[in-house]
């Protein structure tokens, strides 16, 4: 096989790994996406829950966010309480 022949050769497989990253990166992205969304809809749902909100309008979904804001601004307590129960599985047993 010629040398020009071989470095052909190795530049297609560079080629085809090059592409293969691509579409690995892109995979892990998608599954990183979908997983956030899921987190994203569970939490929603459980909030909705324990508000006894079965279709939230978006004034509802605002207030909701506007009164965690307004937690988080006088002492973080949102996220002190968070802090507090992670690790914990059963946040209602904890």
């Amino acid at each position: 096989m010629s040398e020009q022949s071989t470095t052909y050769s190795l530049e297609k497989k560079l080629e085809q790994l090059e592409k293969q990253r691509i579409l690995l990166e892109n995979r892990a992205k998608t599954k990183e996406r979908k997983e956030r969304t899921r987190h994203l809809i569970l939490l929603g749902a459980e909030i909705c829950s324990r508000l006894q909100i079965r279709d939230p309008t978006e004034k509802q979904i605002r207030s909701i966010a506007d009164f965690i804001s307004e937690q988080e601004r006088r002492g973080g307590y949102v996220t002190k309480y968070i802090k507090q129960r992670e690790g914990c599985i059963w946040s209602m047993v904890c």
